[in-house]
Formats: C-alpha cells, structure tokens, sequence
C-alpha cells in the first residue's frame, strides 16, 4: 500500500517503481497503534515473530514486523524506530476475505489515503471503492 500520490490514476503506468516513490508512507505519520487498531479488527491471528525467507532454508527475524493473517496469507506492516508504518504490503490475501480485508482494506484507504498496488499483477486498487477492492479480490 503507497499513498494516493504516487499512482491515484487508474493507469498503471504512472505508478513509480517501489523504490522511487514521490510521497514515501512514513510522511503519512501513521503510528503503529493506530494502525494495530484497525488491522485487529480482522478475525485473524496477529504474528509478532516474522521471519524473512533467503532461498529454501535460510531464514531472519524481521526486525520491526508484525502480521495479521492465517498460514501464508496475511497483512504485514514494518515500522520505524518511533513506531511510524513505513511498509504495508500484503501476501494472498484472496485468502482473507472471510476475515474481513475488504473492510480493512477500504478502512486504512480511507483513512490515510493510500491505494493497493499489486506488483504481481500489476493493478492499481482504489481503496475508497468497494467495487474495486471487491474485483481485486475475487
């Protein structure tokens, strides 16, 4: 998730690449709390011990890391030493939807102006729009 001005046109072009973005999300100024406010109200298991994977076998703690997910599909966020998100990225999260993400999702668009780029697949979701989160996710 990125804020809205790097990429709020349904163009996928015009989105930066990860590394370049114009507005980074630390400017947003979202503080760790409150985001755990929203993302816990998804019917999932919060993870504080989140490991990165290097290969088949080789695996470190993610400093600054939680998740909110079942198995391997989840809503992770990793935050600065003062506990302002710098990261919110998702992985399956097609497999969250009897968990409420679609609320969440819109929730913290809204909130904080943010849109869901896909890098995968390369779509843009506006995440004030039910419909689109809704079509993303099926």
């Amino acid at each position: 998730l990125i804020p809205r001005e790097n990429g709020g046109s349904s163009e996928f072009e015009k989105v930066l690449s990860r590394t370049n973005e114009q507005v980074k999300l630390t400017e947003r100024g979202i503080k760790r709390q409150e985001f755990e406010q929203i993302v816990g109200q998804l019917a999932t298991t919060k993870h504080e011990n989140v490991s990165t994977r290097f290969g088949k076998s080789y695996r470190i703690l993610s400093e600054n890391t939680n998740a909110y997910g079942n198995g391997y599909a989840a809503i992770y966020y990793r935050w600065t030493h003062d506990e302002t998100i710098e990261r919110i990225w998702l992985i399956n999260p097609f497999r969250l939807q009897e968990c409420g993400i679609s609320d969440t999702l819109k929730k913290i668009g809204r909130t904080w102006n943010l849109i869901l780029i896909d890098w995968n697949s390369e779509e843009l979701v506006d995440l004030f729009d039910e419909i689109e989160i809704s079509n993303y996710l099926t």
